[in-house]
């Protein structure tokens, strides 16, 4: 019933969590501040809050196979706002050894999974989803930030990420299912093999990658498959790939990308690229069975 259900920190290493389940039986209030902003069910690291760096160092983390939700499908039910938070190493090329596996993570509000300034990170074969929340402004199935981080290489593959805001009451909810910020990192990452499942009536973001200024040697978003859906008015936007600053190295190719949005919203676009370098190609992208007033003008294969 605490803030954070499992907490570990001061140099932690050589942890192992398998099989568990991680239930949230007293769930917080989203109007509850800071309280509830800095509830996890799992967080390895010090600090307050997810998005700031921790002072002490983490290693050897493995968390294969457990169970992370509020023990009930009662709509509207919150558990923790993020489900697995991972806080940096000691050094930015350092080989962390995190291991993320097999995890069927949901009830949570803002982030499934977050790591901070991640080297030597897989998050592979989990599923992601949060069909009992009903609140919150944005969702993060995975969220990696990888701001000037020079180590080991990040993996995320054959996850399973849906349903983030399809049950919000909040017009303006945003919906991410894997967000890669690489800002300045060098760090080799590849985004392979994801089924990304989202509806909504805002801002739809399948994969969100950025690469500002990264030197990574390997830069690979290949095989995912991404589908958008939902009555999208306004300002919304349906993204499936977006694409900011791809570096020269990187290759999106071979995914699959399927819209079928009623939309009368500002767009939808299969790929969204913004001064992308590297490959994009053998992608196989529909966005012919958007509808709605929308369709057509503000509808688009690629950009």
């Amino acid at each position: 019933s605490g803030n954070r259900l499992v907490t570990a920190y001061k140099g932690i290493e050589s942890i192992t969590f398998d099989g568990c389940e991680i239930i949230a039986s007293s769930s917080q209030t989203y109007t509850s501040y800071p309280s509830y902003y800095n509830s996890m069910y799992m967080s390895f690291g010090d600090q307050t809050f997810t998005y700031q760096d921790g002072s002490s160092s983490v290693y050897d983390i493995t968390v294969n196979d457990c169970k992370l939700w509020n023990g009930s499908n009662t709509l509207s039910s919150i558990g923790r706002n993020t489900g697995i938070c991972v806080k940096n190493p000691a050094s930015n090329d350092d080989d962390q050894n995190i291991v993320l596996t097999n995890n069927d993570i949901q009830d949570f509000g803002w982030y499934g999974i977050y790591t901070r300034r991640p080297s030597g990170l897989t998050i592979m074969n989990n599923e992601v989803h949060n069909s009992n929340q009903t609140n919150n402004t944005y969702s993060y199935g995975i969220y990696c930030y990888a701001y000037f981080m020079d180590g080991v290489e990040v993996e995320i593959s054959e996850n399973y990420v849906h349903t983030l805001t399809d049950n919000k009451t909040y017009s303006y909810a945003s919906a991410y299912g894997i967000y890669y910020y690489g800002y300045y990192s060098d760090n080799d990452f590849n985004i392979n093999n994801n089924i990304v499942s989202l509806n909504g009536s805002y801002y739809i973001y399948g994969i969100y990658a950025y690469g500002y200024q990264s030197n990574a040697g390997t830069a690979n978003i290949l095989g995912n498959t991404i589908r958008m859906g939902g009555t999208a008015t306004g300002y919304a936007r349906h993204y499936g790939v977006y694409n900011y600053y791809w570096p020269s190295s990187g290759v999106l190719s071979n995914n699959i990308i399927y819209a079928e949005s009623v939309f009368s919203g500002s767009g939808v676009w299969g790929i969204y690229t913004y001064n992308a370098q590297g490959d994009m190609d053998y992608n196989n992208i529909h966005v012919e069975n958007v509808t709605g007033t929308g369709a057509g003008t503000s509808v688009h294969v690629g950009y």
